[in-house]
């Protein structure tokens, strides 16, 4: 035993840390008992990853070790942090005053995932969040039962951020009107399961849009010039209340319309709000439920709007998805 070499512990600093990094903040804390080199080694990973599984979904135990863990790792800087969990049997929802230290820490990305079986208030998202300067990828998703979580920021500052991911959250105009103003370089916008009462997205910079299984209470106007990739799937309906403006850069578009009787048919919809929006995209694909009447509709709005005439090149994939390119229906022609 005497004669074995430590040759993990022999690695330089970058090298443990980039190893470290693809384990749980449990068990980079858990490497201290290994050697005296070991002993504060975790407290400069630059990845951390909160997983409550790994406290056998016990939350109390669970976040006093991530206070702990931020209380004694001192400042070093972050590069990405985790924070994921089912919360069980609690009224409260877990406490995210971590999400200020963390903050403080500089990271560039930020994964929150929560989901809470019981929960009597919204969960609170201190503004911090809103006001890292180093954040550029932000995600948060908070599947609560019975109360959604609100998110109202004060004010956002985000100057850095590029990604956006949000799940299971109400959001309003205010948001909306504050995100934009202060993420001047988000590029990539994606919501689900959201209730929208958002009025207006509109953004120069933004090239990458997606709604996926979101409720909409209100028309909702998408102007972005810059937009590249759209993809639009909501509940119910709610897709006959947007319309599209200028998306002049538009190249890839996938529409889900998504009906709830069989009196639906998508000749109902605003057309031309909605379909003269995407004349611009090479690559269109529709998604339709079996109520929809698709043949009777694509031929409808063939003969009505001219701005969407690529729609001639129809391609069936199945019963009911619908594959339109408009690059096939240039060659057909």
């Amino acid at each position: 035993m005497k004669d074995m070499v430590d040759w993990i512990s022999r690695l330089p600093n970058d090298v443990l840390n980039h190893i470290l990094s693809r384990l749980t903040a449990k068990e980079v804390v858990q490497t201290c008992i290994l050697s005296k080199r070991w002993r504060n080694t975790w407290a400069s990973v630059l990845v951390l990853n909160f997983q409550l599984g790994d406290f056998h979904n016990d939350f109390d135990r669970f976040g006093r070790f991530v206070d702990s863990v931020f209380e004694n790792r001192g400042q070093s800087c972050l590069e990405k942090v985790i924070y994921n969990g089912r919360f069980e049997d609690t009224s409260h929802g877990p406490s995210m005053e971590w999400l200020d230290r963390a903050a403080f820490l500089m990271p560039r990305i930020i994964v929150v995932s929560i989901s809470l079986t019981s929960l009597d208030a919204p969960l609170i998202f201190l503004d911090s969040v809103f006001s890292c300067e180093s954040l550029e990828d932000l995600l948060l998703s908070v599947q609560s039962v019975p109360v959604k979580t609100i998110i109202r920021p004060k004010s956002i500052a985000l100057p850095s951020l590029q990604t956006l991911g949000l799940g299971h959250l109400s959001l309003d105009d205010d948001f909306a009107q504050k995100l934009f103003l202060g993420c001047p370089f988000l590029k990539s916008l994606t919501l689900v399961c959201c209730d929208l009462f958002i009025s207006d997205i509109s953004s120069n910079v933004l090239n990458k849009l997606i709604f996926h299984s979101c409720c909409q209470y209100q028309h909702m106007r998408i102007c972005c010039p810059s937009l590249i990739t759209l993809f639009i799937c909501s509940n119910e309906n709610s897709i006959r209340i947007i319309s599209l403006e200028k998306l002049t850069s538009l190249v890839y578009a996938k529409i889900g319309l998504n009906g709830n009787d069989e009196k639906v048919d998508v000749n109902d919809l605003s057309d031309a709000q909605l379909l003269s929006g995407l004349s611009n995209a090479t690559s269109l694909k529709f998604y339709l439920d079996p109520y929809f009447k698709v043949k009777h509709t694509f031929s409808h709005l063939y003969e009505t709007n001219t701005q969407i005439h690529f729609l001639i090149g129809i391609i069936w994939h199945g019963r009911n998805n619908v594959c339109v390119t408009q690059k096939h229906c240039l060659h057909n022609k």
